[in-house]
């Protein structure tokens, strides 16, 4: 075999600085074939690490960290975790590294001399740290002779708990005189990261090499973070939660720096012990209020002092309304004394939202959300009072609506005082769009009709023909899904009783927890099961399962007499009554559950001691937490303030949120093909199996099965028997095919 020979060129650093140095040394490899090098790392050798260019911040923290004494391995973990590098074998060589750069960053500024000082006090042996005054300024506080030397040193340790030093040993560099150093050296040295940096300068190039395309600098990552979401690390292949966290954690260590910042949705999920108070740009830094009570300051500010706070994309009540957009000289403006006595559009708005008062609360959020963009639109967006906008106007405000810019959207929930609260998730569909312009045209009318305007562009602004009622009634479940259901309802009910005889033969003490775990899944077995039923054989809606109390029950009157039958009697969609009868199976579910309650209450776990039947509701909470006034600590609705639950309901985003998740646990019992996707079902989709089901037992009687599921037009109710498929195929199979 013929070996080649190559010439390896070999730069001297340490002599590079010579005038005689400047030729590069010449070196021939060894002739002799060396022997095959084993896999892996040789015995005893550490791991290697690359040597970011230029010095960084983080560098310098870490240095901090190591002198003083924290373990190496945390040190790295808290300062470098962005690069990758956690390792303690490989934060060591990190460490000898970094004092070598630091040494040659040294002999490249102006004032090198007294850098190399302060880097030798970093570098010199550590006194002991005592936060007293020397021995001799002590013994002065006493009488001459008074003490011997023991006895003052004893004293000593008495008042301050440490050693006493003497004028010689404070002459010695202490941590807080390193610390002073290495200030010194950061300001002259380091590099501090900002939006516009690369980076490959900050983050760890094996993560930087799978971002996608178009991330070039840290302000692009974090504009990308915070519009992907909690889970953006997902996005990256082979990242992960704990080194994704790192690289966030770096962000916030940094934040003062950064021109946007990371979301409040982010932020949420560190750990507090991460927030530091390193900040690299001065030693005297003034406080400064955080995003949320920054938020909290201008609500209250505004509330207080009648006067909206900011200009620009924010909720309506802390909007500035510059004083030429208020509509005092609006276009279509009536001059005349009107009705709200409102001098402006603002004013207007206000009092029309007053007379809102007697729809139902969905409603009324559902037109304030609508006014409130309209308000946005017309007067951030379009630079114009409402009672000035014109039929193109209303039609440039629809097509916004379908087409938003980005810094309009948000795609994940957030306080209104929250700094990352938008107007819209993205672009709005035809039915929500018809939404919007049918609250925005209720309000113009009351507007016209009470003089504040003298003509209604909203009402001619090219809406679409109302189209029929699309209504996806086929979101129903089948008799075999039903089935599905049923089975996994009972082996999560069965689980409990498993769960009991599994621990008999424990410590008492695990017996005490099987058992309250055993307890916790009946009870919740049981609400469940009241929950199902309640929607499966009533077709309610979840607002008003919700709402729905014991008190609202009773039993009903048949041919005159009183019957066993019972009956839900309750204010329906429109604020039309409703009465909704119920089967002896759902009022037996709903009794157990409220034994359940009572039960709970009784062992002090319910604060509901003392209130009536009439007034419990029919489904309610089962842990003691949610009873409780919660503060919050974000503006994450997640952790937003919560006042106290006064009568235990349980409420309606719960409910959904239990069928959800136990919808879930039936999708994984599917054991063959043709059934829904479980993980897209709702309370809804029970409320249409429902009506599927009383249309075929009532022989598709319409009319009654209206006045049950509360349609306001009977068409659509009939539209179950529309998509009823039955009779249909009775038709086609009568046909007699032409036999060829």
């Amino acid at each position: 075999m013929n070996t080649k020979h190559h010439q390896v060129v070999v730069f001297d650093d340490d002599q590079a600085d010579e005038p005689n140095d400047l030729e590069p040394k010449i070196e021939s490899v060894i002739n002799e074939v060396k022997p095959k090098r084993g896999r892996g790392r040789p015995k005893k050798s550490l791991g290697q690490t690359t040597n970011p260019q230029p010095l960084l911040s983080s560098d310098f923290y870490f240095f901090r960290a190591c002198i003083e004494e924290i373990g190496i391995g945390e040190a790295a973990k808290r300062y470098l975790g962005h690069l990758g590098i956690t390792d303690p074998r490989t934060a060591v060589v990190y460490e000898r590294e970094l004092r070598g750069r630091i040494q040659r960053a040294i002999t490249l500024i102006d004032e090198r001399d007294k850098a190399q000082a302060q880097m030798d006090s970093l570098m010199a042996k550590t006194a002991t740290v005592t936060f007293g005054p020397t021995l001799d300024v002590f013994s002065r506080r006493f009488p001459e002779d008074m003490y011997t030397e023991q006895e003052l040193i004893e004293l000593y340790q008495d008042e301050y708990g440490s050693v006493p030093t003497t004028e010689s040993s404070q002459a010695s560099v202490t941590i807080k005189m390193k610390r002073d150093a290495l200030e010194w050296l950061i300001l002259r040295l380091s590099t501090s990261p900002s939006s516009d940096q690369p980076i490959g300068m900050w983050i760890d190039q094996k993560i930087v090499k799978k971002l996608p395309i178009g991330i070039l600098t840290l302000g692009d990552l974090i504009t990308w973070i915070n519009m992907t979401g909690i889970r953006w690390y997902e996005k990256v292949p082979g990242l992960g939660h704990n080194r994704a966290k790192r690289i966030l954690i770096f962000f916030l260590q940094n934040e003062a720096l950064f021109t946007k910042g990371l979301s409040n949705q982010i932020r949420f999920r560190l750990e507090e012990k991460y927030k530091l108070d390193e900040q690299a740009i001065t030693d005297a830094e003034v406080k400064t209020p955080t995003r949320q009570e920054k938020g909290l300051i201008d609500i209250a500010s505004s509330q207080n002092s009648g006067q909206a706070q900011v200009f620009g994309i924010v909720p309506i009540e802390s909007l500035a309304w510059p004083p030429a957009l208020l509509g005092h000289d609006g276009t279509f403006r009536n001059h005349n004394p009107n009705t709200y006595g409102a001098e402006n559009d603002r004013m207007a708005i206000h009092e029309w939202f007053k007379t809102l008062g007697e729809m139902s609360p969905a409603t009324q959020d559902s037109y304030r959300r609508s006014i409130e963009r309209l308000i946005l639109w017309a007067v951030v967006e379009r630079g114009c009072s409402l009672s000035s906008l014109t039929t193109n106007d209303f039609v440039a405000f629809r097509k916004f609506l379908r087409d938003p810019p980005a810094h309009w959207c948000s795609k994940f929930p957030a306080m209104k005082f929250s700094d990352d609260w938008r107007p819209l998730r993205g672009p709005m569909g035809d039915a929500s769009i018809q939404a919007t312009m049918s609250a925005v045209s209720t309000m113009f009318i009351a507007l016209m009709r009470c003089g504040y305007i003298s003509a209604n562009a909203a009402g001619d602004s090219g809406s679409p023909k109302r189209t029929v009622t699309k209504m996806d009634v086929m979101r129903s479940f089948s008799e075999d899904d039903l089935a599905v259901i049923k089975r996994t309802f009972l082996a999560i009910s069965a689980e409990g009783n498993a769960d009991m005889e599994s621990g008999q033969d424990q410590t008492i003490e695990h017996k005490k927890r099987m058992e309250a775990y055993r307890l916790k899944r009946r009870i919740s077995a049981t609400r469940l099961r009241a929950i199902i039923l309640l929607f499966q054989t009533t077709g309610m809606r979840r607002s008003e399962v919700a709402n729905l109390t014991w008190g609202q029950l009773s039993q009903l009157r048949l041919d005159n007499k009183i019957s066993d039958m019972w009956a839900a009697t309750f204010i329906g969609k429109g604020n039309k009554q409703r009465i909704v009868p119920l089967q002896a199976g759902t009022m037996q579910a709903l009794q157990d559950h409220y034994d359940d309650r009572m039960a709970l209450v009784a062992q002090g776990v319910l604060p509901y001691q003392n209130m009536k039947k009439e007034d419990v509701p029919v489904l309610s909470i089962l842990d003691y937490r949610l009873t409780e006034r919660k503060a919050g600590s974000s503006d994450n609705p997640t952790d937003a303030p919560r006042d106290g639950n006064v009568n235990g309901a349980l409420s309606s985003a719960r409910i959904y949120m239990i069928l959800k998740l136990f919808f879930k646990e039936v999708q994984k019992n599917v054991e063959s093909s043709g059934h829904v996707d479980f993980l897209k079902a709702s309370t809804h989709w029970l409320r249409h199996t429902f009506a599927h089901q009383a249309l075929k037992g009532s022989n598709r009687d319409v009319a009654a099965v209206q006045q049950i599921l509360g349609h306001a037009d009977i068409g659509t109710t009939g539209l179950y028997t529309k998509a009823d498929m039955t009779s249909r195929v009775a038709a086609i199979s009568s046909v007699a095919g032409f036999d060829v």
